[in-house]
């Protein structure tokens, strides 16, 4: 607590889904000396939660089974902070646990409402390249903020969240302005994709398609347009996402899951996959040429996206041999 965290706490794995939503926290602490049966069912407990803060296992030094369970929580999509040794003294916290903790957390928050109004908003676009030519093949539009004062802010410090009334408002612009950059910026470039990021709950009201559709008829230039839905918000409503990707699919526009990890099994279930592209975490690609159980869980993606005949993405391509690492598994295309 006196970190600033949400502390709270629960010795079974049968309770720990309440105790996270009771409290929220920024990390949970996961003790092994009790048995790794207990530990691995609150792994799997907060995976399918769709926790996505920190976890730490923490325990005696000497326990063989930490690293075992250390690997566990990794596939399954949780993010894993080092082992914690016991006896544990606040040095140890500071350093192993509170520094990537708080280092993350955002300083700046901007109303997006008076961003918009004021014409702050923009879209950055980070290029995508083909993993065998190297040539571009796309682009993604990423939101940021250019501030009178603090600068350029990151999506955290400004998007709107779920039930905000100007989230709306905020899909709509991104909607209009993909293609007004595409019209000022990449008229000129063939077979270019461009892609962009919107809420599934933007696609309660018909119109949302609908200007999404007008959009490519009044620029029928545009090689394909995709939107990226988060794999989170997908795992939470298959059936909607699933309906919203058919929608999307009549209308020419291909939908994409972006940030997946271990949510791919849950796609398994889904015959008729109307997914154009998995986009594979950052978290599971920087460090893959050195992590072979990040390896192992991307070529499970992979096998599963040749299945169903779909494009796959590595996101995070920061080293030279994490991208030849993509390369050897396959990916379609890579992205920094």
């Amino acid at each position: 607590e006196e970190f600033g965290w949400n502390a709270c706490e629960c010795e079974k794995a049968s309770r720990i889904r309440a105790a996270i939503r009771a409290n929220d926290p920024q990390v949970v602490f996961v003790g092994v000396s009790k048995g790794a049966i207990e530990a691995v069912d609150m792994l799997e407990s907060m995976a399918a939660s769709q926790f996505k803060k920190k976890v730490v296992l923490f325990g005696p030094s000497e326990d063989s089974r930490r690293k075992k369970i250390q690997r566990i929580g990794t596939k399954l999509g949780l993010e894993m902070l080092p082992f914690l040794e016991t006896p544990i003294d606040n040095e140890s916290l500071q350093k192993r646990v509170a520094a990537p903790v708080m280092d993350r957390e955002p300083s700046i928050s901007v109303c997006v409402a008076e961003a918009l109004n004021a014409g702050w908003v923009e879209l950055w676009y980070q290029p995508i390249f083909d993993a065998q030519t190297l040539q571009i093949a796309g682009v993604e539009g990423l939101a940021r903020v250019r501030h009178p004062t603090w600068g350029i802010l990151s999506p955290a410090s400004f998007l709107p969240e779920k039930g905000d009334p100007y989230l709306r408002v905020f899909s709509d612009f991104i909607s209009t302005q993909v293609f007004e950059d595409w019209n000022n910026v990449f008229r000129e470039y063939d077979d270019l994709r461009i892609a962009i990021n919107l809420p599934m709950d933007y696609f309660q009201e018909p119109k949302s398609v609908a200007l999404l559709k007008q959009g490519l008829l009044d620029n029928p230039g545009v090689a394909e347009l995709i939107v990226e839905i988060d794999a989170c918000d997908l795992i939470r409503d298959v059936n909607e996402a699933t309906a919203i990707a058919r929608q999307l699919k009549r209308c020419r526009i291909s939908t994409s899951i972006d940030d997946i990890m271990g949510e791919w099994r849950t796609l398994a279930s889904i015959s008729d996959f109307p997914f154009a592209e998995l986009k594979v975490d950052r978290k599971l690609i920087a460090g893959c040429a050195d992590d072979r159980l990040k390896r192992s869980v991307c070529r499970e993606i992979m096998d599963f996206a040749h299945k169903f005949k779909v494009r796959t993405v590595a996101e995070g391509i920061e080293r030279r041999s994490d991208f030849f690492v993509a390369c050897e598994l396959g990916f379609d295309l890579v992205q920094g």
